[in-house]
């Protein structure tokens, strides 16, 4: 009788055990499918922070040229030139500032990200990329 208790214990026990093992194993490849969709978030996430600098800086450029360009005709207007002289002389100098910022063609550098985890240093085509990541 002693020795059927005793067995009895015995199983109980050790299927516990094995099932808590099951259970720890599906939670473990449960945790590692969640770190694979997490580092993908995280690549999509530094993608979309490359694009947004790349967009901060397309914008600080052009806020340069205006303020450039605004600078230019106010002093131009301070020289008491007439007003015709200065809308054309103010025309001039904004195209020149804005082909010394962003000439034609030029969209900056490859908003890529390589496998070393750094930013593409190509030149870009007109959708942000360069001809090896789709330009």
């Amino acid at each position: 009788m002693k020795r059927t208790i005793a067995l009895l214990i015995l199983i109980l026990t050790s299927t516990i055990c094995f099932s808590q093992k099951i259970s720890t194993a599906d939670e473990i490849k449960s945790l590692k499918d969640e770190v694979s969709q997490n580092t993908q978030k995280i690549r999509d996430l530094e993608l979309k922070v490359t694009d947004l600098k790349i967009d901060i800086e397309r914008v600080r450029n052009l806020l340069i040229a205006m303020l450039n360009s605004r600078d230019t005709a106010t002093k131009q207007n301070t020289n008491s030139v007439s007003s015709s002289e200065t809308y054309s002389n103010s025309n001039s100098s904004s195209n020149q500032v804005n082909t010394k910022t962003s000439p034609v063609g030029s969209y900056g550098q490859c908003k890529a990200i390589t496998q070393k985890k750094t930013r593409c240093s190509r030149n870009a085509k007109a959708n942000g990329y360069c001809w090896q990541h789709g330009g």
